[in-house]
C-alpha cells in the first residue's frame, strides 16, 4: 500500500524502528552485556515520547490536509486558521517529560 501511493521509504523508516522496539522483537534496546555484568533497561518507557507525538501529528495534518485539497478545496483556509488558532501554540509548546528509569545490573 505504502509502494502504491509513494510512501515506501517512509513507511521503512517509520515502521522498522518502530515496530522493532514497541514488539521487542529485539533485545539490544532492553539488555546490554559488558563490563563483567548484565544491564537491564525497562521494556515499557515514555522516553523519546515527544518525537513519537510530534512526529505523529505532523503526519496527521499532513494527511489531513492532502485529503481537504483533494476532496474539499474549500475548506482549507478554515483547517489552516483552526491550525493557527488553536493548535499551533500547544503544538509548539508541548510539555517536557523527565525520564527516571530504573537500570537493574547483575
Amino acid at each position: 500500500m505504502a509502494r502504491a501511493i509513494g510512501k515506501s521509504s517512509q513507511y521503512v523508516i517509520v515502521y522498522s524502528g518502530a515496530s522493532e522496539v514497541m514488539h521487542t522483537s529485539s533485545y539490544e534496546h532492553h539488555v546490554r552485556i559488558g563490563d563483567g555484568e548484565l544491564t537491564f533497561q525497562p521494556i515499557r518507557s515514555v522516553e523519546g515520547f515527544e518525537n513519537v507525538f510530534r512526529f505523529t501529528v505532523i503526519n496527521a495534518l499532513s494527511t489531513f490536509k492532502r485529503i481537504l485539497e483533494e476532496y474539499r478545496p474549500g475548506e482549507l483556509t478554515a483547517f489552516r486558521r483552526k491550525y493557527t488558532e488553536k493548535w499551533q501554540k500547544e503544538f509548539i509548546n508541548f510539555p517536557k517529560i523527565t525520564v527516571k528509569a530504573e537500570t537493574t545490573r547483575i
